[in-house]
């Protein structure tokens, strides 16, 4: 069942010095009443496309408080991606398979890739796919020649720059471990860079849009016997990833979920948001608490906890977050228990920590309710 948490008080949490080299003091924000109903006009605006039902992908227009389902669409999570201009999302077409583009409001769609398990807009005109046998390779777009797929060197790729050449790989490390691993495709002679054990709940990884920084989950120092997450940043050519926070000074902590992707970067790289949860216990899928938002602001070396609405409901899982096209809002579907609604589409203003209900009857189609895109309105 998950838990509201009502506060008004401005209280201590964490944050970093100019380096990231230690922990200072920030605020946390904490609303009351912690959600509000939207009204007529809301901003930002644009499209959410999330699902309503299992029968399709569903739009639903901000501006306008509307939804529609698209039709020949599945619901899709991590495997439809949104273009950086935010105008386009490719999706897997539940009749051929193959990947396919489309306007966020569902027109204009083209097929783009045969044959590939995941697909990634990498730079202008080039895309980033996938083989079933999880090989990454880059080809222009329009380009249907399997002789022209430019394959990324290296073994046990799971991540790729956005428009350049590193990328994250499983190694082994020691008797029956896998670690991961910062490595240059085009330059198989460099030496890895090693960056923490690859392990359930402690495995969160993401690349800033802009292909400068790259965002990943390790352990931190432990609190009483337990073994927390902390998050961590390292920028391409660099060798010492650098340590962004430094929750151990409170407690230990879980950041995100079972899944690797739980750490969001905001459109145009300034912003890192993400849930954590408090460890109560060593055992991080069990023993947790509730989970709230987090947001890292990479020019003002600051965190900030976004206390006003909390959530238990983040096991394997939690909401997925998603930012809007302009950066100043995210977007998660979460349950508010007694209210007969289901699952809300909520929107958290960023400057104001101010959570805002948008809409209602979010369905759980591929095992959890979830946010695929926030676009821009053709």
């Amino acid at each position: 069942m998950n838990r509201w948490i009502i506060s008004s008080l401005w209280t201590i949490c964490l944050a970093w010095g100019g380096a990231f080299s230690q922990a200072q003091v920030a605020r946390e924000l904490c609303t009351t009443p912690p959600l509000v109903q939207r009204g007529p006009q809301f901003e930002p605006s644009g499209l959410l496309l999330t699902a309503f039902d299992a029968s399709a992908l569903w739009v639903y227009d901000i501006g306008r408080a509307t939804r529609y389902p698209l039709p020949e669409t599945r619901p899709c999570t991590s495997n439809c991606r949104l273009s950086p201009d935010g105008q386009w999302l490719t999706y897997p077409d539940p009749l051929t398979l193959a990947f396919t583009r489309m306007r966020v409001n569902g027109t204009q769609r083209s097929q783009v890739m045969v044959g590939a398990t995941d697909l990634e807009w990498w730079a202008e005109g080039v895309w980033l796919a996938w083989t079933p046998d999880q090989r990454p390779f880059l080809q222009a777009d329009g380009s249907i020649d399997l002789l022209s797929r430019d394959y990324l060197r290296g073994s046990g790729l799971i991540s790729v720059q956005p428009g350049g050449r590193w990328a994250v790989a499983l190694v082994a490390d020691g008797r029956n471990s896998v670690a991961r691993a910062l490595l240059k495709t085009d330059d198989p002679a460099r030496p890895l860079v090693r960056l923490s054990a690859d392990a359930p709940y402690f495995n969160g990884l993401a690349w800033s849009p802009d292909g400068q920084m790259l965002a990943y989950v390790g352990r931190g120092a432990q609190v009483n016997g337990i073994s927390g997450a902390e998050l961590f940043i390292i920028r391409p050519d660099e060798v010492t990833p650098q340590q962004m926070t430094y929750f151990s000074a409170q407690g230990a902590v879980r950041i995100g979920g079972l899944s690797a992707q739980g750490l969001a970067w905001s459109p145009d790289s300034a912003r890192l948001a993400f849930w954590a949860m408090p460890l109560t216990g060593p055992d991080p899928q069990t023993n947790v608490g509730a989970a709230s938002v987090y947001i890292l602001d990479m020019a003002a070396r600051q965190l900030a906890r976004y206390c006003g609405l909390t959530t238990d409901e983040h096991t394997p899982q939690p909401p997925r977050l998603v930012w809007s096209p302009d950066s100043r809002a995210l977007a998660f579907a979460v349950n508010i228990p007694n209210d007969n609604k289901g699952h809300l589409i909520v929107a958290l203003d960023v400057a104001s920590g101010l959570f805002t209900e948008l809409s209602e009857g979010v369905h759980p189609a591929l095992g959890r309710p979830d946010i695929v895109a926030w676009g821009v309105v053709p």
